[in-house]
């Protein structure tokens, strides 16, 4: 019926006998000059049918034979060739779909976008289509089995979209993705810092930025914590760096008292390091409760242990109770239970909150706890 059949198909091959017999013939097939039998079928009054359906490309001669009979004498065909192709990729329109790492990025972040094609049919290229705040430009991919990435560098504020695009070839009708949106930001600048030391990339800043950034708010808990720091602190640190800037005297004091902070810092960095390989969540958990601390002993311990030293100098007393102590770390301990809670159920407003406490109340209870030790030393309580 064909003389050309793609692989896979099948061509039916009809033939007649003069004069009409009844029995049976042979098909034979040839590719390299000899001849194969690969079929045996009925003859009815002389004609006959046959299904061919190669499993190689190539041509392919075929005839039929007859054996002969007391009747008959043998007798064959003149051969038919078939030439059997690749078989034609059908063109599909693609269903394409992306997804980026993040859609919430600081300038300067790298963010991956990643693709699916479905159906996949063939290699084919990605046209990556990014529209940032400054324009649009077009990025090529390929995709060799239905997905592909690029890694776009997000370098302005503002909002970045981001779409795909299949083009049209011998597999494919041309088809586009979802759009996706990435808000771009400035980075949050340690204003008053900056002021003081004169430099956002100044090894002390900076060194307190990579843990900040690549280890504390890489985790869930982190990230909640400093939503509200984030808040709190800009909310006044930009008229104190102003006021710093605009007295440059004030620079001295500020930077000796930032430096102990410096320090702490970064001795929690170097202690909470190494378990955030093991469990990021509870690293930054202790790293938490490691600053909360070594804050107390710096900035509140030498002013209650004062106080406590003047009021008793002049016939007063100010109270270190056990049980002020004890209320104090009891709270620390439900801060923790509404922490685990609020990642179990991931409820952001409450781990913003619980976090939060937790730092807050374990600065007040390692405050006053140390207070009460050290005044006990000195025999003052």
């Amino acid at each position: 019926s064909k003389t050309e059949i793609s692989l896979g198909e099948s061509s039916t091959i009809t033939g007649t006998t003069n004069p009409p017999i009844t029995g049976k013939i042979n098909i034979l097939v040839s590719t390299d000059g000899s001849w194969v039998k690969i079929a045996t079928v009925n003859v009815a009054n002389g004609q006959f049918t046959f299904e061919f359906k190669p499993k190689k490309i190539g041509l392919r001669k075929l005839k039929a034979v007859w054996p002969g009979n007391e009747q008959y004498s043998p007798a064959e065909s003149e051969p038919i060739i078939i030439n059997v192709v690749k078989p034609a990729v059908e063109k599909v329109t693609p269903n394409i779909q992306i997804s980026a790492s993040t859609t919430s990025a600081k300038v300067g972040d790298t963010v991956t976008i990643s693709g699916t094609i479905s159906p996949f049919k063939a290699k084919t290229s990605v046209k990556i289509v990014v529209t940032a705040p400054s324009g649009t430009k077009e990025y090529t991919v390929v995709s060799s089995d239905g997905t592909f990435t690029f890694n776009l560098k997000v370098d302005a504020a503002g909002t970045w979209k981001v779409k795909a695009r299949v083009p049209a070839s011998a597999a494919y009708n041309p088809a586009e993705s979802n759009e996706i949106s990435i808000t771009v930001s400035e980075e949050k600048k340690c204003i008053i810092a900056t002021v003081t030391f004169g430099s956002e990339v100044s090894p002390e800043v900076n060194f307190l930025r990579g843990f900040r950034d690549n280890l504390i708010r890489r985790t869930y808990l982190g990230e909640r914590f400093y939503q509200a720091f984030d808040a709190f602190y800009y909310s006044w640190s930009t008229p104190v760096a102003m006021y710093i800037a605009a007295h440059p005297i004030l620079k001295i004091p500020v930077k000796l008292a930032i430096y102990p902070l410096i320090g702490a810092l970064k001795l929690t960095a170097l202690v909470s390091m190494p378990l955030f390989q093991w469990s990021p969540e509870l690293a930054s958990l202790f790293a938490g409760f490691v600053a909360s601390t070594l804050l107390a002993i710096i900035y509140l311990v030498p002013p209650v242990t004062l106080a406590a030293y003047l009021a008793k100098s002049k016939g007063r007393r100010i109270i270190l109770s056990n049980s002020v102590i004890n209320m104090l770390w009891v709270s620390v301990g439900l801060t923790l239970t509404f922490i685990m809670l609020g990642m179990l159920v991931g409820a952001d407003y409450l781990l913003t909150a619980a976090t939060s406490a937790y730092v807050l109340l374990t600065m007040s209870a390692s405050a006053v706890t140390l207070s009460k030790i050290i005044l006990k030393k000195a025999r003052i309580f």
